[in-house]
């Protein structure tokens, strides 16, 4: 019994000989030098032995005790790892026992030398961050620094081509631009015969067909009279028209075309079909993708169809145009309403139209 001592909150106790084993009360677990040792313990907790080879059958077991680390073997589910010797406890993870070390002697010693490990290898790990954060700095201002002198050299190629060009060779600069600007405008003078420029309306179904064989692109605006939204969209696309040559900017009357509107599925009006080499690309229904709103800038809608690649657009396609581009009063002259569309006010009986 001389051989125990102050355990804390330890569940075991650890006795080499049975003699010395007394009154445990609540003790978790018996230690035993040999296995002749090993009596009825009742409830204990843990059967601890000196060697591996005395390890048996420990049913319900909650801990295996060893004296030297060479014994620890694959435990599987086991609660807690006690040893003799501290040297011999390592790293036990969430072990239900807390390790016990009889020998307790420099004990502090050794909980000083494990901070003052784990502090050096915390800063090692900054310091190696630190290391590649400065590489990858460096290789960015060199690609970047690469980059520019490959655009210096380009610039400076240009312009000693330019400096050393001789009357042919400007001759035949001029030449080439006058050309291109005589096919643009050629282009433009087609696109006119063909009814670019303006916003106008056609008639049927007939109509629609045979003029996306002729134009390459066009945006045609599905409406009804008695929709106030088409009336909106009639003066963007007024505007969008003579700007966009490149495009042939259409409306049709819904009622009259009704092959046509169960062909391409037009449920909601006003919608907007946009046709490219005779083939339907998009569809621009109601006015979600302007902001829900009725009075949305021409550039809103001028970016959307940017977006399908049905017109020449100059700005940015990833962002729209900023909101401070609206003007004052609406796209009718009328003042600004905070009307939105179905659903988003309570009050807001919306100007769409279910086909």
């Amino acid at each position: 019994m001389s051989d125990c001592q102050d355990l804390g909150a330890c569940d075991a106790l650890l006795f080499p000989k049975m003699s010395d084993c007394q009154d445990l009360g609540a003790c978790g677990a018996l230690l035993y030098l040999k296995m002749s040792d090993c009596q009825d313990l009742g409830a204990c907790g843990a059967l601890l032995f000196p060697k591996m080879s005395d390890c048996k059958d420990l049913g319900a077991c909650d801990a295996l005790l060893f004296l030297k680390m060479s014994d620890y073997k694959d435990l599987g589910a086991c609660g807690a790892l006690l040893f003799l010797q501290m040297s011999d406890c390592q790293d036990l993870g969430n072990s239900s026992l807390p390790e016990v070390p009889i020998e307790q002697n420099g004990t502090s010693g050794r909980k000083k030398k494990a901070r003052t490990s784990i502090e050096m290898e915390q800063k090692y790990d900054i310091d190696i961050k630190k290391m590649a954060n400065a590489m990858i700095q460096d290789a960015l201002q060199n690609q970047l620094t690469q980059a520019a002198q490959i655009m210096e050299q380009q610039v400076d190629a240009e312009l000693h081509r330019l400096d050393n060009m001789d009357e042919d060779d400007f001759e035949s600069l001029r030449r080439k631009r006058m050309e291109a600007m005589k096919k643009s405008q050629k282009q433009k003078q087609d696109w006119m015969t063909q009814g670019h420029g303006k916003y106008t309306e056609i008639l049927d179904e007939k109509e629609f067909f045979e003029m996306c064989k002729k134009s390459k692109r066009v945006v045609c605006h599905f409406y009804r009279d008695s929709t106030f939204r088409c009336k909106i969209v009639d003066k963007h696309l007024e505007i969008l028209a003579p700007k966009h040559m490149e495009t042939k900017f259409v409306k049709i009357n819904a009622e009259k075309c009704p092959f046509l509107i169960e062909r391409l599925r037009i449920v909601v009006l006003p919608t907007m079909c946009v046709a490219k080499d005779g083939k339907t690309t998009d569809y621009i229904v109601g006015f979600d993708e302007m902001g829900g709103k009725d009075d949305f800038p021409t550039e809103m809608l001028e970016w959307r169809l940017g977006r399908a690649d049905v017109i020449n657009y100059s700005g940015d396609l990833l962002e729209p145009p900023s909101v401070a581009s609206e003007k004052k009063t609406g796209i009718l002259g009328h003042a600004k309403t905070s009307k939105t569309i179905r659903g988003r006010n309570d009050d807001d009986s919306s100007d769409e139209d279910d086909w």
